[in-house]
């Protein structure tokens, strides 16, 4: 499937509203076509809902680095909760 930029836009308009998962479902569509701070900014907004897994697939898809110190953080505070799996 070719990638659109224009979906890519439509994509950023919904991570700017907080609709993650559309936001997410259309950049993994036009991987090719979103910018390197999009996918930064959607895996920190991912972030902030504890969603790790996701995270971690945008930041493969997306070819940016993980926000490890922030995943370690959030993996410590659940440890103090003792809110493991």
């Amino acid at each position: 499937m070719p990638t659109k930029p224009s979906e890519a836009l439509v994509g950023r308009r919904y991570l700017e509203r907080g609709f993650l998962d559309a936001a997410m479902k259309l950049f993994v569509r036009n991987a090719p076509a979103v910018e390197a701070a999009d996918w930064i900014l959607l895996a920190e907004r991912l972030m902030e809902r504890s969603r790790i897994p996701d995270v971690v697939r945008v930041c493969e898809l997306g070819r940016v680095p993980l926000p490890r110190e922030r995943m370690l953080g959030v993996a410590d505070d659940h440890l103090r909760r003792k809110d493991v799996d």
